[in-house]
């Protein structure tokens, strides 16, 4: 497993109330961790520079940056990165995890049907809001590992109807839920998407304003409550009502 999804698969697992006392020295799992997205050629000086502001980066683009995947070989041992492409070729797809490559996000109309063959790589299905809800309950079926969305990313402003849709995701998939935000996020946003169901948020920015505000987002998520353990999706039985019968007293 990626080391991004396995981050991802222990964040949206929660952490159940610990019985009798806490135990000393004994942290709290991580609620909400923190992604950035960025321009591919400024990866390698983003990884280099992390500093425990995030827990993964990637690398974001139309289509593969052959150049700048080369710098990515060997610096990111303990930091994850990956690449969100507008699609990718079987051939990129290989030199890119040959380079360290740890995960994939990927738009389901551009990417070819090979990335899911690939069992190493981390894969997160990008889902537009735009689709109808009728597709989002087939994602669970699907061999990918979490799901990503947007959230007002573009324009800075975080609605009512971001949350309502994010939740509503969150309730059909058991998959961990990445929402894309803005660096101007405020720490208000950021607790909401948290109730909402998210497990990651993504910031997608140019080099310089990460700098400028990975620290508060971080800090912000830093101080989040521990998640509860997501409950099983329950869904509702149908007793069918036989017809011609009387009620009984």
């Amino acid at each position: 497993m990626s080391k991004l999804i396995d981050k991802l698969v222990q964040a949206s697992k929660g952490s159940a109330k610990p019985l009798g006392f806490k135990t000393a020295g004994s942290s709290p799992s991580q609620s909400l961790l923190v992604i950035a997205a960025l321009p591919q050629e400024d990866l390698a000086k983003a990884v280099g520079a992390g500093d425990g502001k995030v827990d993964a980066f990637v690398g974001c683009g139309d289509s593969l940056n052959s150049e700048a995947i080369t710098q990515m070989s060997g610096p990111a041992d303990d930091i994850p990165w990956g690449l969100w492409l507008d699609g990718i070729a079987e051939e990129g797809l290989e030199e890119s995890v040959k380079a360290g490559c740890d995960c994939l996000v990927f738009e389901p109309a551009k990417t070819t049907a090979a990335l899911l063959r690939n069992e190493g790589l981390g894969k997160v299905l990008r889902i537009d809001f735009t689709q109808t809800e009728r597709m989002w309950t087939f994602v669970d079926q699907m061999p990918v590992d979490a799901v990503l969305v947007d959230a007002g990313a573009d324009d800075g402003a975080l609605t009512v109807y971001h949350l309502m849709r994010c939740q509503l995701l969150a309730s059909l998939t058991s998959k961990p839920l990445l929402v894309v935000i803005s660096p101007e996020a405020s720490q208000a946003d950021i607790r909401a998407l948290w109730d909402a169901g998210a497990d990651a948020i993504v910031v997608r920015a140019e080099l310089a304003q990460l700098k400028k505000r990975l620290s508060d987002i971080k800090k912000s998520t830093e101080d989040l409550p521990p998640k509860r353990t997501k409950q099983s999706k329950q869904v509702p039985s149908v007793v069918p009502r036989l017809s011609g019968g009387e009620e009984g007293d």
